[in-house]
């Protein structure tokens, strides 16, 4: 989070923390379309404006 690294969480679990401080994108795991659309948000996400 600190570091600046954008995240796809692709895990299911019975809560999502990262994600609810708006951290990291969450995608269905074990679904390769989810994955890469989710790499392609944070791709077009501009992280140095929400900082």
């Amino acid at each position: 989070m600190m570091s600046g690294v954008p995240i796809v969480s692709a895990v299911e679990a019975g809560n999502d923390p990262v994600s609810e401080v708006g951290c990291e994108i969450s995608v269905k795991a074990e679904n390769p379309q989810a994955i890469a659309e989710g790499i392609l948000k944070n791709i077009q996400y501009d992280f140095k404006t929400t900082a």
